[in-house]
């Protein structure tokens, strides 16, 4: 099985964008609405063994996030800053995939 394998890689797509919600203000800055939408091609595809006899295998993954996020300043919790906070959901085109995840900055950033 482990020849079978090949390399692993992807290439992500998308769109992003933030709105000010100019009548919601959080620490006397405006907050702000972001979205993004991405699509990722894997290469190889991902294989989740789900118990002893079956295999689910993804080659994609689409997503969709909403987070609110404040200028400049970035989200405060704690002693920890983050871009924004919200969530994001997690999608394969065959189904196999799905998923939930909590979304602190933009997919396009690193």
């Amino acid at each position: 099985e482990f020849e079978k394998r090949g390399r692993y890689g992807s290439v992500m797509m998308g769109l992003e964008a933030n709105q000010p919600l100019n009548r919601f203000k959080l620490g006397g800055e405006d907050l702000f609405l972001n979205w993004h939408f991405t699509y990722n091609y894997m290469f190889d595809r991902l294989n989740f063994h789900v118990d002893e006899d079956r295999v689910e295998s993804v080659q994609d993954q689409w997503e969709f996030g909403l987070a609110l996020g404040r200028g400049s300043k970035g989200m405060k919790i704690w002693f920890m800053t983050f871009e924004h906070i919200g969530l994001s959901y997690k999608w394969s085109s065959n189904g196999k995939f799905r998923a939930l995840s909590v979304n602190l900055r933009s997919p396009f950033t690193y």
